[in-house]
């Protein structure tokens, strides 16, 4: 489920990490839910520190208010070497994507 209150900072998505059946894992109903902050960044260079810097100040806000589990930042270019450092220590999961683009 993912919405959008203009309340709350950036999108949320509730997502069940999946676990493999066992002893005592033996209904959907005992999957645990993770809430996780997503930020979206669509620009034409690698993503900076600075971006991450904030994001991470945000991700903390967010966490040490136990309105999210996790938080991700995402990338359609990358993340320089400082971005990627600054997310280390902030603990925040860098995801890189490629956009397809339709060649007519």
């Amino acid at each position: 489920m993912l919405r959008n209150n203009p309340k709350e900072v950036g999108f949320f998505s509730r997502i069940r990490e999946i676990q493999s059946p066992g002893p005592y894992n033996k209904t959907p109903d005992s999957y645990n839910s993770t809430k996780v902050a997503i930020e979206c960044k669509n620009y034409s260079r690698p993503v900076g520190v600075d971006v991450v810097n904030s994001f991470g100040a945000i991700g903390y806000l967010l966490k040490t208010r136990g309105l999210v589990d996790k938080v991700a930042l995402v990338s359609t270019n990358g993340f320089t070497h400082q971005a990627r450092a600054s997310a280390s220590e902030h603990n925040i999961l860098l995801i890189e994507v490629e956009i397809g683009r339709a060649h007519v």
